[in-house]
């Protein structure tokens, strides 16, 4: 009987010292994953995930226009003129003929007609400057701003009237609408600047103060009238000859 007592009783020695040998292996398992390797703070999974990596703005390429105008580099004082610029949505256009057409409807010859390519945009500006701003009396025709046609070219059209004389500048500047041109994102950019130099002489021309008059009804009035005179005191000045 107190052999079979002994039994039991190492037995169940065996079981508590098995049992408490595995829950104190539980247990440092489970320290040892609350803290990350060689640190000994707590320790935070990490995503594997990789941020998501920004799509880098592509500006469209631009359209490219030809424009042409016709800036002279002389004018007469007081004397009006007119400028006219024309722009195409197409790179391959030649405006020079059509702008000719359009200086022969307001009786002007081409004088200093200009072409150039450049990058246009649906809405494009264009202005004319004087400088000094004195120096000339410019009326535009149209709004600065317009929408670039596809079917003819765009004109603008200014009416330029020297004020006084000397050698000043005109300035041509021409901006295409960097975006629709409907919100405040959009935003004008210069495309294309010529700055014309212009000599403006300080006295009329005879010619050009006698353009606006009849040379035949001047001769009418004045010529013949002169003529008449002094071939009278020739007479005169012989007769008195003879007389003497």
């Amino acid at each position: 009987m107190n052999s079979l007592l002994s039994r039991l009783a190492w037995g169940a020695g065996l079981c508590l010292l098995t049992l408490s040998m595995i829950l104190a292996a539980c247990g440092g398992a489970m320290g040892e994953s609350a803290e990350a390797p060689g640190e000994g703070e707590p320790y935070e999974s990490i995503s594997t995930v990789a941020a998501p990596t920004a799509v880098p703005t592509i500006e469209p390429t631009p359209d490219f226009g030809t424009v042409a105008y016709d800036v002279p580099h002389e004018m007469v004082r007081e004397k009006a003129v007119e400028v006219i610029l024309l722009a195409s949505s197409s790179e391959e256009e030649d405006l020079t003929g059509a702008l000719e057409e359009e200086l022969q409807e307001v009786d002007q010859a081409p004088q200093n007609v200009t072409t150039a390519q450049i990058e246009v945009a649906r809405y494009m500006f264009a202005t004319l400057d004087s400088a000094p701003s004195d120096a000339f009396e410019i009326v535009p025709h149209q709004s600065e701003k317009q929408e670039l046609s596809d079917d003819e070219p765009t004109q603008w059209e200014w009416t330029v009237i020297p004020q006084k004389g000397g050698t000043h500048r005109l300035i041509l500047r021409i901006d295409r609408v960097v975006g629709d041109g409907a919100n405040a994102e959009s935003f004008k950019e210069e495309v294309h600047r010529d700055e014309v130099t212009v000599e403006v002489p300080f006295s009329l021309k005879v010619r050009d103060a006698l353009s606006g008059f009849d040379l035949k009804w001047l001769a009418g009035v004045f010529i013949f009238p002169l003529f008449f005179y002094i071939l009278g005191r020739r007479d005169q000045e012989k007769k008195k000859e003879g007389e003497g």
